[in-house]
């Protein structure tokens, strides 16, 4: 008569039996000496592990650009020399005074899929790193001291989105970067955050909108370049300045309390300013930038006698 395994037994047994093949995995991390380190860590570009006896190179990699030509010229050299290195598919471990790395190798010998990151820089931090076939698609980094998150990325359908965070864990600033734009200079929108979640800054380089925020809510600066116009406010709100600028012809604005005060034009041919009182414009000087003329009208575009100034001869 066979018995059956009590239920403690059985919990035990079904354990083992879901999660043995994790555990084998496990078993099979190989340790990899301190000269190897993972060289860029970012979705733009793709990451790949160097071996190099110099592991200083790895210190100096993200801030290189800071120092002279001869120090880029010499930590390239370096580089150069470092051997690029691609393991066989499997889980590997390495240790060195810079980071530390636990990572798998797919059998196209590519990182994949999950991989814990902890950096020993100025502050530690730890990453959890999501790979597909080499492409860094997910990070996750925590300030271990404090136990904060500090970061976050994800790449989905070409587009990244990356996230940081203040101490509270409020959201700090957001970035996100369409790679299916292929003008970098116009595929990404940032907006920067106050800690109590209101907007601080917002650049949208796809639509060409920019806008600055004070802590109280009210707009400090909003540019618009696809309607070529850039506002600045004063911190109650009210209008200081607007400028324009569409084709050949600018327009500048300025504004007490709101109301405007005097306002320039200018194109190919002359130039204008108009002067305002209690918000009503009472009369404009005409510049000819050929003839090197001034003539002044009033409110009704009437010239006003002896106020037309001769051309000065160079």
């Amino acid at each position: 008569m066979q018995t059956k395994p009590n239920r403690p037994t059985r919990i035990i047994l079904y354990f083992i039996i879901a999660f043995a093949p994790f555990l084998s995995f496990a078993q099979k991390r190989t340790e990899l000496p301190s000269s190897y380190y993972l060289y860029r860590t970012n979705p733009r570009t793709k990451p790949y592990l160097i071996k190099n006896e110099d592991v200083q190179l790895y210190a100096n990699q993200d801030s290189i650009k800071q120092f002279s030509e001869e120090v880029q010229k010499k930590f390239y050299e370096k580089l150069a020399e470092s051997e690029i290195v691609i393991p066989n598919a499997g889980r590997y471990h390495f240790k060195n005074k810079y980071e530390d790395f636990t990572f798998s190798i797919n059998e196209n010998g590519l990182i994949n899929g999950e991989a814990n990151y902890f950096r020993f820089k100025n502050t530690a931090y730890q990453s959890t790193f999501t790979f597909v076939n080499g492409v860094l698609v997910k990070t996750k980094t925590i300030n271990t001291i404090k136990n904060e998150i500090f970061s976050q990325s994800e790449l989905k359908d070409k587009v990244l989105t990356e996230e940081s965070f203040y101490p509270s864990g409020k959201l700090k600033e957001q970035r996100i970067e369409d790679f299916r734009i292929t003008d970098y200079q116009k595929n990404t929108i940032k907006t920067v955050y106050f800690e109590d979640g209101s907007i601080n800054d917002y650049n949208n380089t796809i639509d060409g909108i920019f806008k600055v925020y004070n802590s109280s809510g009210t707009l400090k600066r909003h540019a618009d370049n696809k309607q070529g116009f850039d506002k600045l406010y004063n911190k109650d709100g009210t209008l200081d300045m607007i400028f324009y600028n569409k084709g050949d012809e600018s327009r500048t604005e300025y504004y007490v309390k709101g109301v405007i005060n005097k306002k320039q034009t200018e194109n190919k041919e002359e130039s204008r300013e108009y002067f305002y009182e209690n918000g009503k414009m009472i009369y404009y000087e005409v510049y000819n930038l050929k003839t090197k003329e001034r003539k002044v009208f009033d409110s009704k575009n009437k010239l006003i006698p002896g106020k037309t100034i001769p051309r000065i001869s160079m």
